[in-house]
């Protein structure tokens, strides 16, 4: 059995749409990937990724605008992330609202992930897109340029972010990049993220509820529980992994439990599309090792706790039977070339 197709929410399709306006027949349309108007406006929609690649590709070439992904990041508009976007805007402090966000970035992708790293006097903000193929760099500009924007618009902050990076290498249109951010940005980065005064992280929110955070959070918990449903044993079973990784002795048992089901029915749910829960496991710890020792954020002691191996010894000894090389080894054959 294949794994099923990634897919993200028809909402991040809608501030590209907006776009329209501005290249009057020249951005693709829904119907190129067999979408009609009432797809479209159902904010229920799903699509495959590739589908939505090979929207983005097409309008970049027969919009001859490299900075779409900027462009329609800009036009996010309030309500477009519905519940999520509520239950957000309405925490205490802008660290609750990017934990919030992070729990539930699935409900918009499949294959995103965020997560916050807190180091001295810096908080870095880092968003993670986990597609098997390329994408482009417009794809990028727009998740940071609409987190950004409307992490601005929601703390009242102009200058809450010291520092964007990206993954792509840099691109023609500099300048674009200028205007918007009005800050630091740079590229080559191990991931896209933001960096900011760690203290940065305490700036209450303009809308600040409590309670009906709260309200919103069940909501939305419930609709990502019904999203699961229809997902692939493997990427629900990798989702649990990945958030229980640093609190060590990850077991199928454990795993099975979440999932309110036996051993031998998640067994052979596994084996039905082709895959073992020792593989999964083993290849989202190679993935993660990989990612934070070329960060050179955290010491390998602290990465080997990340990955939830009981001692340093034991990291060594996986990470050289991964990439026949030592952690060391490692960072220093990705360190940059002077």
């Amino acid at each position: 059995m294949t794994r099923a197709p990634s897919q993200i929410s028809i909402r991040l399709v809608w501030p590209y749409a907006r776009l329209a306006a501005r290249y009057p027949g020249a951005l693709a349309t829904m119907s190129k990937i067999g979408l009609g108007p009432a797809e479209y406006a159902n904010p229920d929609t799903r699509l495959a990724l590739d589908d939505a690649i090979e929207l983005l590709n097409a309008s970049l070439e027969s919009s001859g605008d490299p900075a779409l992904g900027l462009r329609a990041g800009e036009l996010i508009e309030p309500g477009d992330f519905d519940v999520l976007e509520y239950a957000a805007q309405s925490c205490t402090t802008f660290r609750e609202a990017i934990s919030c966000v992070s729990r539930y970035v699935r409900l918009l992708s499949d294959v995103a992930e965020m997560s916050l790293v807190e180091s001295g006097k810096t908080a870095t903000l880092r968003f993670r897109i986990d597609s098997p193929s390329p994408l482009p760099a417009a794809v990028n500009d727009f998740v940071v340029t609409l987190f950004v924007k409307k992490a601005r618009r929601d703390t009242a902050i102009d200058d809450l972010v010291a520092e964007v990076q990206f993954a792509h290498p840099p691109t023609t249109y500099l300048a674009e990049y200028a205007r918007v951010f009005r800050t630091k940005v740079t590229f080559d980065a191990p991931c896209n993220a933001i960096v900011m005064r760690r203290e940065r992280l305490d700036t209450p929110m303009q809308r600040a509820n409590p309670r009906v955070s709260a309200a919103f959070e069940l909501q939305v918990r419930h609709l990502l529980e019904k999203l699961q449903e229809n997902r692939t044993m493997r990427g629900r079973v990798r989702e649990l992994v990945f958030a229980e990784l640093s609190h060590g002795n990850i077991t199928m048992e454990s795993v099975a439990r979440k999932l309110a089901m036996s051993v031998a029915t998640l067994r052979r749910r596994l084996e039905e599309e082709n895959t073992r829960f020792s593989e999964i496991v083993e290849s989202l710890r190679e993935e993660l090792a990989r990612q934070y020792l070329r960060e050179k954020v955290h010491a390998t002691s602290e990465v080997a706790f990340l990955l939830g191996f009981a001692d340093v010894i034991s990291f060594h000894k996986a990470f050289k039977r991964w990439t026949g090389l030592t952690p060391t080894e490692f960072r220093a054959r990705e360190a940059p070339r002077g």
